[in-house]
Formats: structure tokens, sequence, C-alpha cells
């Protein structure tokens, strides 16, 4: 003698519907995951273009708009070094850091008229970060890091770690 459910069972239509449904939720949350991963890993803007780039070599400055010839190829490079997740950088003192790069190491500044706005993978969490600024040192021992400020400073975390800058030293 069996009972209703193995004979359900056997017959398949509870089991294929349970093991259907099972599949479905699996695949979905397999793809919902992949995808997340994914878009993550194949972001390519970071940042937006700016109005203004202002590139510091020991003390001396250049500024560059979007007719010169460079700055396409500069910005291109800086978003090559992007990756994700970020970490947040625990550094005192970033004003005085940043006065110092900006004298004495070669870095890159990107200026913008308008608050731009980017979320970032931060180890395992995203963070929204508005800024009008951002300073890229390529050289030094923050080369590997930005920091990202606005028309009143720097904001105390620069972010990092970015790949090495050594394709950048062609453009100056």
């Amino acid at each position: 003698m069996k009972c209703k459910l193995v004979q359900r069972c056997t017959n398949g239509t509870l089991l294929t519907k349970y093991l259907w449904l099972g599949f479905i939720l699996f695949g979905l949350a397999s793809l919902t995951l992949f995808n997340n991963r994914s878009n993550a890993m194949m972001r390519t803007q970071y940042f937006g273009y700016p109005e203004r780039m202002v590139i510091y070599r020991n003390g001396s400055l250049e500024q560059l708009n979007a007719t010169n010839p460079r700055y396409s190829k500069i910005y291109q490079q800086l978003q090559q070094r992007m990756h994700e997740p970020l970490y947040v950088a625990k550094l005192a003192a970033v004003p005085q850091i940043l006065e110092q790069i900006k004298k004495t190491e070669t870095a890159i500044e990107f200026e913008y008229s308008k608050s731009q706005s980017t979320t970032y993978l931060i180890h395992k969490t995203t963070q929204k970060y508005v800024y009008t600024r951002i300073v890229f040192p390529l050289t030094g021992t923050y080369s590997e890091l930005f920091f990202l400020g606005d028309k009143t400073g720097y904001y105390s975390g620069p972010l990092g770690q970015l790949t090495k800058p050594e394709n950048l030293n062609e453009f100056f």
C-alpha cells in the first residue's frame, strides 16, 4: 500500500512542481548575483569628464581643457586605473598631504563646475560620493589613491587602490 504523497511524487505532479519552482528561484538568484558582480567589474566610467584638468609637477601647474589633444587620453588612462572594490585609506591631515603632493610630486586634478555624484563599491557595500574635484597623485607614496573634494576642501579618507600610473608618464 502506498500513501497519497508517494503516489503524487511518483506521478510527478507535486514533486515536479516543487523542483521546477526551486530551479527557477535558484536561477533568478544566481542571475541577479552574477549581474551585480558583472556590473561592478565591467563598469567603464567611474567619474565624468571634468571641465578642466590641472597638472601639478614639482610646484608648477599646467591647465588643460577639452580642446587639448592630451585631455581625452589622460582621462581614459585614469579611468583604466580604477577597479572595484575600493577601500577608504585612513589618513589624517589630508589638506597638508595634498599641498605637499602638489609642490613636490606629479598629480592631476579634475575640476567640475557642478557637483558630481558617483557610487563606488567600498569593501562589500556601495557608498555614494558627491564632489566637484578629484586629485590623482601620479608619483610618490600616494600614487595608488585618489582624493575627492568640493569647493570647501578635500574629504578626509582618500580612496584606493588604483593600479600603478605607469602609462601616464608619456603625457608629461
